[in-house]
């Protein structure tokens, strides 16, 4: 679907000045935690009505786990709930009868693909799914975090003061949880205006289409060499200084997981890469790596690399993997690809100008990997039977495919068919 004259949206200069919300409008609902108000809250969202909007709070940055810290759901006629699942039991066993209730019902989250994993390992999870970023990216809206939208769609402004803290701890302050109520108060207005306006510029198709993909999207498989994930480790320059990461990265992993503690608290990629370059053997020579004064755990991090170093060359990682369908770091095409690289600038140029033409972000019109896969395939001796079928196989959706697969074939001279 495609429209014939997209305007973007622009804040209007005469609008009134936002109306500052700090608290829900009903009073900050109490924590709950027991089975027995657990069950209560589900049997009262039961008696409400329309969709169910949900929110969670995680510790991201500061445990090692992505497990949700606070669940805050909310439906019209029922009010708004706040559920601890760190203080359950046992979580799913506790939380199944609020899943025998929602688990029904549509829900409406913003930033669904962060929340969904966490609600999984809840037994929670939606038949249908709406999204408030979703929507707001793809109808234009240059700033589409909560607060920005529900200040430009709404004219609410609501306090995002506390989106970085540590939720796990414990008590959790009043002023964070008012802030957390406070990311459902409003989602469904919101969600309703965005809707409305999604609609009525024939946009409506494509946030159905990209809601339902992020719902049925699975959680990332376990990659086969989770170090190889390390930031701008394209940079280094041989198998050894590979070896030095890959030692580091585990050891990080089994201390960050044994202390529940994001592995960047620990020792931040960029410190990584940093020690595999300059390989430091004893703890002066660790000191002078910029960085790691004030880095902990130094026996530990001189132990990995001094492994590292003791490993047989024949024994050491392959530096770079390309085999099948695995396809190096785009830094590297120019040189080992010299065709890949010029038909991903082709690519670019195209879903660039489609993007802006359609005031919507190139990310959102169609994902980087796509057109890294068919820019590179086409190179290969068995190249892709078309452009459509290159970007069907990558998970572009049909609204995507409608927009841009034309205009892709014609620019790579390749069949569309």
């Amino acid at each position: 679907m495609s429209e014939q004259s997209p305007t973007p949206p622009s804040p209007n200069i005469d609008r009134a000045p936002a109306v500052s919300v700090t608290t829900p409008r009903d009073g900050l609902p109490p924590l709950l935690s027991t089975p027995a108000e657990i069950s209560d809250a589900a049997a009262t969202l039961a008696a409400g009505s329309g969709i169910l909007a949900l929110d969670t709070e995680r510790a991201s940055g500061f445990t090692y786990s992505q497990r949700a810290q606070l669940i805050q759901l909310r439906r019209n006629g029922a009010g708004s709930f706040l559920i601890d699942p760190t203080h359950c039991a046992d979580p799913v066993t506790d939380l199944a009868p609020l899943a025998a209730v929602i688990n029904p019902l549509p829900w409406l989250l913003h930033a669904a693909d962060q929340d969904l994993p966490c609600l999984r390992q809840l037994g929670l999870k939606p038949p249908q799914l709406a999204d408030t970023l979703v929507a707001g990216r793809l109808l234009g809206y240059q700033k589409c975090n909560l607060g920005h939208l529900t200040e430009e769609v709404l004219g609410l402004h609501l306090s995002k003061s506390h989106s970085a803290e540590n939720w796990s701890r414990r008590p959790l302050p009043e002023s964070w949880l008012n802030y957390a109520a406070l990311d459902v108060e409003y989602l469904i207005e919101l969600w309703d205006a965005l809707y409305a306006e999604a609609h009525d510029r024939g946009r409506d198709e494509w946030i159905r289409q990209e809601c339902e993909f992020e719902r049925c999207k699975p959680d990332p498989a376990p990659k086969q060499d989770p170090w190889r994930s390390t930031s701008r480790i394209h940079i280094l320059k041989n198998r050894r200084e590979m070896e030095i990461v890959r030692q580091l990265w585990i050891s990080r992993d089994k201390l960050a997981l044994q202390k529940d503690i994001a592995p960047g608290r620990l020792l931040p990629d960029r410190l990584i890469i940093a020690l595999a370059e300059q390989k430091p053997t004893t703890e002066a020579e660790l000191k002078r790596v910029k960085g790691t004064q004030r880095t902990r755990q130094r026996s530990r991090w001189l132990g990995a690399i001094n492994g590292a170093l003791a490993v047989p060359e024949e024994k050491l990682p392959a530096f770079r993997l390309h085999a099948g369908h695995s396809i190096p770091h785009q830094s590297q095409w120019k040189r080992l690809n010299p065709a890949a690289a010029e038909n991903l600038t082709r690519c670019r140029a195209v879903t660039d100008e489609i993007a802006q033409q359609l005031a919507i972000d190139a990310q959102d019109l169609v994902a980087g990997e796509a057109l890294r896969t068919l820019s590179w395939s086409l190179t290969e001796p068995t190249p892709p039977p078309s452009v459509t079928e290159s970007l069907r196989s990558s998970r572009a959706r049909p609204w995507q495919i409608s927009q841009i697969a034309v205009p892709l074939s014609e620019a790579l001279h390749f069949p569309l068919q």
